[in-house]
């Protein structure tokens, strides 16, 4: 298990070392930039469902 999510399907052992490394930075994405926010934006009123993510000069091609 990966001690994030449960893995109820096991896909996570179909995955190349790349898409494991794309996953956990999308997991760091969400626990860095979202959730700290995502309670104050929702009851504001301000999440916005057509907004994507600033890319960083790392991310991947």
């Amino acid at each position: 298990m990966n001690g994030y999510m449960l893995d109820y399907y096991e896909i996570e052992s179909d995955l190349s070392e790349q898409e494991k490394m794309i996953q956990e930075t999308a997991r760091e994405f969400v626990d860095e930039q979202v959730r700290p926010n995502i309670d104050e934006h929702w009851i504001e009123g301000l999440v916005q469902f057509t907004q994507r993510p600033a890319r960083s000069s790392n991310w991947l091609n």
